[in-house]
């Protein structure tokens, strides 16, 4: 995918999101998964689970069934930023339509506690290229670019009066 091509994705993405007033990024994760939801024809569940010890910041998880559940695993990390950015990686995997795990058991386990056949079905699933991590990341960091944008646009409510100077000070500095 070209730089014109991920720019045309992330104008769609963006659009496709339909929200209106200021939204945290915890939401702003959560709204993405039912926009790709949407775009893939089935639920998105997105779960915080750190899979960090398995040497992966985030997975997909996909259904056989062409209408069955898809599976977003980010690692908790340090920010929302940070989840977000993963977040934003693994759906670029989707959209460039770069394979992804399929679970052949009767549903998701990543969203209580990782069983040991889910742990090794992610652990044995990291064989992307190296072209298709690199495309993944520059789709995401597109992604990100024109979410960062959007969310300018986007108003914040104001700070309460009764807010301590210094946070007045830092809002300030970052409108």
């Amino acid at each position: 995918m070209n730089g014109k091509e991920r720019k045309k994705v992330a104008r769609e993405l963006v659009e496709a999101l339909g929200v209106t007033s200021a939204i945290t990024t915890e939401q702003l994760c959560y709204r993405l998964c039912e926009v790709l939801g949407e775009w893939e024809k089935r639920p998105v569940k997105l779960a915080f689970i750190d899979v960090r010890p398995m040497g992966l910041s985030g997975c997909t998880w996909i259904s056989k069934d062409d209408t069955g559940p898809m599976g977003i695993v980010v690692s908790p990390g340090p920010s929302w930023v940070y989840r977000l950015g993963v977040l934003l990686h693994e759906i670029a995997h989707r959209l460039l339509k770069h394979d992804a795990i399929v679970h052949t058991g009767e549903g998701p386990h990543l969203f209580g506690n990782l069983e040991p056949q889910a742990e090794r079905l992610i652990a044995g699933r990291t064989d992307f290229t190296r072209k298709e991590e690199d495309d993944a990341e520059r789709l995401a960091t597109t992604l990100h670019k024109a979410l960062f944008a959007w969310s300018a646009t986007r108003s914040r409510e104001p700070l309460p009066v009764s807010a301590p100077t210094a946070l007045h000070r830092i809002a300030g500095s970052l409108e």
